[in-house]
């Protein structure tokens, strides 16, 4: 499994309320078959080991 490190942006809205985003590897989005057609994915969170999965739908 290969690992890289990445920032994690906070967007302020108008409205005060923040937005994390963290920008994905477009490699790993196409191999996953995500794309401008396929764009769903599950997100799941393990709360034990601070872990956050991505999925394709």
């Amino acid at each position: 499994m290969k690992e890289i490190i990445k920032k994690v942006s906070f967007n302020k809205s108008g409205t005060g309320g923040i937005t994390p985003k963290i920008n994905l590897v477009n490699e790993w989005l196409s191999d996953m078959g995500v794309n401008d057609n396929e764009k769903e994915v599950v997100l799941s969170y393990n709360k034990e080991n601070k872990e956050i999965l991505i999925k394709k739908k």
